[in-house]
């Protein structure tokens, strides 16, 4: 706790940080056998991760060796996040992010899956990109929009010109009868 005048500032020392790396995962399916799990005091979210889906465990879950993964944030922006990652052993890279439809997880340049980003031994580079396609649709139809205004613009600008000049020639017609 630091305290400056009025104001008290304390930090919370349990928290997990912004990306770590999990070597062992569960595959729990049901909604409800999953959160007892969560909640199970021997369960260590900073070790394991709960898959709801099939997955092999053995191609994770190993007898622990001294060395140690490293995954470190290089990169970070709203609709980007770049880690790079040593992995000592196979394991799942864990971001804590709010998920939101439209992120695309990519290790090494290959999309992977986004919610349990799996990773061999080795160094990878893990980029994490928001691209929804929600934007794209609203990026068309506002070209779309614009590209048809642009039409109906010229073609009023043509019909008026079109309506001057024969306005202009029928009052040179009735001025030179005076």
């Amino acid at each position: 706790m630091s305290v400056e005048g009025n104001t008290e500032v304390y930090e919370n020392e349990s928290c997990f940080p912004r990306a770590w790396v999990a070597h062992n995962v569960e595959v729990i399916k049901g909604k409800d056998p999953t959160l007892q799990r969560l909640q199970s005091a021997a369960f260590d979210p900073k070790q394991s991760i709960i898959l709801n889906e099939d997955f092999d465990a053995s191609r994770v879950n190993e007898v622990a060796i001294s060395e140690s993964s490293a995954c470190e944030i290089v990169g970070y922006s709203p609709n980007r996040i770049v880690l790079d990652t040593n992995m000592a052993r196979n394991g799942f890279l864990v971001l804590s992010e709010v998920y939101y439809l439209g992120w695309k997880a990519y290790v090494d340049g290959k999309e992977s899956h986004i919610y349990a980003v799996y990773l061999d031994q080795g160094a990878h580079e893990v980029i994490f990109v928001y691209d929804p396609l929600s934007f794209k649709l609203g990026l068309c139809i506002t070209a779309g929009t614009l590209l048809l205004v642009l039409l109906v613009v010229l073609f009023a600008l043509k019909s008026f010109a079109r309506h001057r000049s024969e306005v202009k020639g029928l009052c040179s017609v009735l001025c030179s009868k005076q």
